[in-house]
């Protein structure tokens, strides 16, 4: 599975990251801040 994280909080988003990475059947595949919350 490949994930997005993307929240405005820097901290949250590399806590996530490391945790979800952590995973072996999910892959991290971008990390985006609030600009990527509003493109979306």
């Amino acid at each position: 599975m490949k994930l997005m994280v993307v929240d405005e909080h820097e901290i949250f988003r590399k806590g996530l990251t490391n945790l979800l990475e952590q995973e072996s059947d999910i892959e991290v595949v971008n990390n985006g801040n609030n600009q990527w919350v509003n493109a979306v």
